[in-house]
């Protein structure tokens, strides 16, 4: 699992008042319904194995001031490509929206979403399914001071992240955000 990109995985419970500490100790009922993860090497979990079985790395020398003075080698996910798949959700889900009302953390995390439950023949939006997200970061782009006053200040907590992605997809539970360094994709399963 590469660490700096959103990994999530669609957990069913057969609890059906949706709470949170219904599901602590009973898991064993829960099934993985799907999962998705976008990583420097693809936007899907099939395309980043394939490139890994491949022997492709995910890194480049990138000479951008914004991340060091001197040209350094960076695992980043392509931003034309990824503003384009996002410009394509968003009119598709939702023409009322902008692209540029997300940050470029909720736009990886909302098209990998969208990814996984196109794979999952399941109501995804009933009280008996919840989203467990796993990642290390949150909207880190947001701290840099050239984009502070983009966004409100809440949009810097994955809580936030958890309710924008709720919203964008209509789930009945706000989703469960598992963020403890790399080994958060372990945890979150």
């Amino acid at each position: 699992v590469n660490c700096t990109s959103p990994h999530l995985l669609f957990i069913w419970h057969g609890r059906k008042n949706g709470a949170y500490s219904n599901l602590v100790g009973k898991m064993a009922k829960a099934f993985i319904l799907s999962d998705n993860i976008i990583t420097s090497l693809g936007f899907s979990t099939s395309e980043t194995i394939l490139k890994i079985k491949q022997d492709y790395i995910g890194l480049k020398v990138t000479d951008d001031p914004s991340f060091s003075p001197v040209p350094v080698p960076l695992s980043q996910v392509d931003t034309p490509w990824l503003e384009e798949k996002f410009d394509q959700l968003v009119t598709t889900l939702h023409p009322e929206l902008s692209g540029s009302m997300f940050t470029r953390m909720e736009k990886m995390f909302l098209l990998s979403i969208h990814d996984a439950i196109s794979h999952v023949n399941t109501d995804l939006k009933g009280p008996s399914t919840i989203l467990v997200i796993s990642t290390t970061k949150g909207n880190i782009d947001l701290l840099a001071s050239a984009k502070k006053d983009l966004f409100d200040k809440s949009r810097d907590y994955l809580w936030e992240l958890a309710g924008v992605i709720k919203k964008f997809y209509h789930f009945h539970l706000t989703p469960l955000i598992v963020s403890n360094a790399c080994t958060s994709g372990s945890m979150a399963i």
